[in-house]
């Protein structure tokens, strides 16, 4: 398994057009939650447990990433997945190996973990902004809550959309997938199923908490890292070129 690792680093991870895509994203994100937080009245957000203006502001950074996810995973799995349907290397990659299961699931790690590494990249440099721009405290405590929050609360809807990349063989239509999903993050959000059991899948949770509770945000935590492995086992059942 990790020689199949290291070669897909060695073979996707040479793509400037992968980092440059990635880049444009995350900057843009920090830059729109900036202007949000320069326009809006961060007072009138605040709830029970989000009591700071630097809580509030990383309250608002996480909303936005929610709509991230989505984009960045499209792109991860375009570059690194739906190009094997591109070029047409899917069966010399998988006879090569002779493991199916080992070769998606290695192509998923490397996806996750450039995700993840996007997510550490761009959250540290808004604790910058927030730490020079706007003359805020940085609180410790709660920045770790929020990176965990944005890395492993966001792993299912990541997964969602890298399944599209494994499951549809035009590269196009699975990026596509990305629009449809966020059109449901519009439209769920009304809806009793949404506050009550998709909340706990998105990093909004955190955002939304009347009280924090370490076992809970443990609990959530575990499962979205176990929804989203469940997901990727299915999609190595389905799979077939």
């Amino acid at each position: 398994m990790w020689t199949l690792i290291k070669h897909e680093f060695k073979t996707h991870g040479t793509q400037p057009i992968l980092y440059l895509i990635l880049g444009i994203m995350g900057l843009l994100q920090v830059f729109l939650t900036t202007i949000m937080i320069k326009t809006t009245d961060t007072v009138s957000i605040q709830g029970s447990y989000i009591q700071t203006v630097f809580q509030t502001n990383n309250a608002i950074f996480l909303s936005n990433s929610i709509i991230f996810i989505f984009s960045v995973g499209a792109v991860i799995g375009y570059y690194i997945i739906s190009v094997e349907y591109q070029n047409n290397t899917w069966e010399m990659l998988l006879l090569g190996t002779g493991s199916k299961s080992k070769v998606l699931w290695a192509k998923y790690i490397v996806s996750t973990l450039y995700y993840l590494s996007y997510q550490v990249l761009f959250y540290s440099m808004f604790l910058l902004v927030q730490s020079t721009y706007f003359n805020l405290q940085i609180e410790i405590s709660f920045s770790l809550l929020m990176l965990v929050s944005i890395m492993f609360l966001s792993l299912v809807l990541f997964t969602a959309q890298i399944a599209c990349h494994y499951l549809i063989k035009n590269g196009t239509t699975a990026i596509a997938c990305a629009v449809g999903f966020l059109i449901m993050l519009v439209i769920l959000p009304s809806t009793d199923l949404f506050r009550y059991v998709i909340r706990l899948l998105t990093p909004g949770y955190l955002a939304g908490l009347d009280e924090f509770s370490v076992t809970g945000f443990v609990s959530v935590v575990a499962l979205n890292i176990i929804v989203a492995s469940s997901m990727m086992s299915l999609v190595v059942k389905q799979f077939k070129l």
